[in-house]
Order: structure tokens, then C-alpha cells, then sequence
């Protein structure tokens, strides 16, 4: 039996007893009982045993080198839906964090005296706050001792001795309380990740897909051009195909939406010799689409003019689709003059939005 005194406090413990004067380097729970108030509890250290894609080794190996340099706390925001890699990138970070001696501390729930307790850690250490804008609401009611995110803001900007490396995962930026975003003073970095694309699908399907199904890779790359596809999902469309099953057969039985919603394209329609009209258009690539247009010429002559196509014959390029001979239809405003039908071509290419990510790691 071990006696620990604290105070005027007394108290036994166990033989098997020891004593720190700083956390032991690993990966740990952050956890919490009505008796003992937050504690750590140890867990297996973070491991990557899959093969890593894009850059997410440079971009955490800049974080550690930042944290390393700053003398004062730091923070990371990772962003983006589920299966895109925000996971696998913190444990690659965790890992590097590890390997030079800070421990990692998971939070995993909104825990009553969670801000005072990582305050109070006179160390140097990584803590892991996952979906955070779902655990910690902005400017919630206190819940029984829970943070809110406006009541974590002292913590992360840090007033104690002890240097700490901030992480937030979240799947929306815009859930997170307005000081935390465009504050690099206290969350210094903000990796914004997306679905793959391009080259990184087919580095992973030739990766992931058995020999004897090559045959089925490049349908599962113009499939991915029309629905965004993240790793879980490649992860269990390349296991199906393994088993034996055709990708058609795969992608109708697999829980994936494949209706990918309306998105906005620039679309531009080709005649013989010119170029006929350009404008931005709402497409669905699961969908026929009709598009419907005003034609102005020697800014007298007022037509009205359709194009009709099917997605389904969308030819892909990168992102580029386009289509020859699709039939354009237009006549004058007012009915009375012939309406014409002509072969024309289209192109159609993503409109990029203020509201996308495209620095993606």
C-alpha cells in the first residue's frame, strides 16, 4: 500500500503506484467521473498502416516544425466532410508529435472542467479536439459543467507556462464560433481537405483494385467525375470489385448517393464556326438537361433558343465535359418567323465558388 498526501489530504493507493513529475510521452484519453473530476487515461500510440496520399506528410511535419519554433501556444483547424482524410492526418501528426517526445491527449466528449484542467498541464503536449463544432456548440447552455466553444477561447489563446499544440477537426468551418476562424494568432493553421480527384483516384484504384479487374477502373474514374467519391467510399467499392462483383452491380448495392445534386457549370455552345453563347447553368450530371437561352443579332433580331442534351452522353475530360452534335432549337420571340434546328457542341466546365476549398491538401 502507497500513501499520497496532498494538502492535509491523505489518501491509499495500490503497490503498483507511480509517481511523475510530467505525463510519460504516448497517446492518451481525456476522461472524466463525478469522483476523480478529468483524468488521463493511456491508449494504443497513433499508427498510419495505410499508404498516405497527397501531402499530408509535408503539411503536418510544418506544423510540428512551427510548434516546435513558437514559444507560445499553437493551433491547427482541419476541415472538410467525413472519409476525406481529416483522421488520417492527425494521426500522422500524432505520430510526429510522439516521435519527438510531446504527448498526445484526445478529446473526445465536452467534459465538465475540461478548459481548467489542459490549462493547468505544465507541459508541452498536443490536444485533440475531434468534431468539434458539434461537441463544443457555439454558445451553448451550460450542460452539467460542459464548454461551450466561446468558453474554450482563453484556453486556446493560453495564459499558462505550459506550450500546447491545438487540433480541431470539424466537418463545418462555418459552425465554428466567429473567433476561432481568421485568428492565426491563435489557431495558426487552416488545412482544408476535399474529396480526391484526378490522378489521386487513379493512384489509389490501381493501389487498391486486384490485377484481374483492371478491366474495371477506368468506369470507376468517369463515375467519380460525376459524384465526389471520398477514400471510405473508393475503400469499399475497390473491396467489392476484389470479391468479384462488376462496379454497375457495386455501386447500386453500396450505401453511396449517387444522385450528386445540382451544381453550378460554365456552359458554352459551339456552332461550325463560332462560338454560339456562354453562360453559367445549374446541372444535374444524373439528369437530361434542357437550357434555355436569348439570342440577340444586329440588336434587332430576338430569338429564343434551347439546347437539349443528355448526361448520360457527356464525354469527360478532367474536368471538362463536353458533347458534339447536340441539336439547338430556336425561333423569334414573337412565333412568326421558322424555327431552326442545328448541330452545335458544348462544353461544360465547374464554376469555382467562393465557398469551395480548393487549397486542399
Amino acid at each position: 500500500m502507497k500513501i499520497i498526501k496532498s494538502g492535509n489530504t491523505y489518501r491509499n493507493f495500490g503497490d503498483d503506484l507511480e509517481v511523475f513529475d510530467k505525463i510519460p510521452n504516448g497517446t492518451y484519453n481525456v476522461c472524466f467521473s463525478k469522483q476523480a473530476g478529468c483524468f488521463l487515461e493511456k491508449r494504443p500510440d497513433m499508427k498510419i498502416m495505410e499508404k498516405v496520399y497527397g501531402n499530408h506528410n509535408e503539411k503536418a511535419e510544418k506544423v510540428l516544425k512551427s510548434f516546435q519554433h513558437s514559444i507560445k501556444n499553437s493551433g491547427v483547424i482541419l476541415s472538410g466532410n467525413k472519409g476525406i482524410g481529416k483522421s488520417l492526418f492527425t494521426r500522422i501528426l500524432g505520430s510526429k508529435m510522439i516521435s519527438n517526445n510531446y504527448p498526445v491527449l484526445i478529446v473526445e466528449n465536452n467534459l465538465p472542467n475540461l478548459s481548467s484542467f489542459i490549462d493547468e498541464i505544465d507541459q508541452e503536449v498536443m490536444v485533440l479536439f475531434d468534431e468539434f463544432e458539434k461537441k463544443f456548440k457555439d454558445n451553448q447552455e451550460d450542460m452539467d459543467g460542459a464548454n461551450s466553444q466561446e468558453e474554450l477561447l482563453s484556453l486556446f489563446d493560453g495564459t499558462s507556462t505550459g506550450k500546447k499544440l491545438f487540433v480541431i477537426t470539424c466537418n463545418n468551418f462555418y459552425d465554428l464560433n466567429t473567433f476561432f476562424r481568421d485568428r492565426p494568432g491563435r489557431l495558426k493553421y487552416h488545412f482544408r481537405f476535399e474529396n480526391p480527384k484526378g490522378e489521386e483516384i487513379r493512384e489509389y484504384l490501381n493501389d487498391n483494385i486486384n490485377s484481374e479487374y483492371s478491366d474495371e477502373l477506368e468506369e470507376i474514374i468517369e463515375f467519380s467525375k460525376k459524384v465526389e467519391l471520398n477514400f471510405d467510399c473508393l475503400n469499399a467499392i475497390c473491396s467489392e470489385i476484389n470479391i468479384g462483383y462488376s462496379f454497375k452491380e457495386t455501386i447500386n448495392d453500396l450505401n453511396i448517393t449517387i444522385d450528386s445534386g445540382d451544381r453550378d457549370y460554365n456552359l458554352e455552345v459551339f456552332t461550325k464556326t463560332d462560338k454560339f453563347m456562354n453562360k453559367s447553368v445549374e446541372l444535374n450530371l444524373f439528369k437530361s438537361k434542357t437550357v434555355r437561352f436569348n439570342i440577340y443579332q444586329d440588336n434587332s433580331h430576338h430569338s429564343v433558343g434551347y439546347v437539349n442534351f443528355d448526361t448520360d452522353n457527356l464525354v469527360m475530360n478532367g474536368e471538362i465535359l463536353s458533347m458534339p452534335n447536340v441539336r439547338l432549337t430556336y425561333f423569334k420571340e414573337d412565333k412568326d418567323g421558322d424555327y431552326k434546328v442545328e448541330n452545335v457542341s458544348i462544353k461544360l466546365t465547374p464554376c469555382i465558388t467562393k465557398n469551395e476549398m480548393k487549397f486542399a491538401l
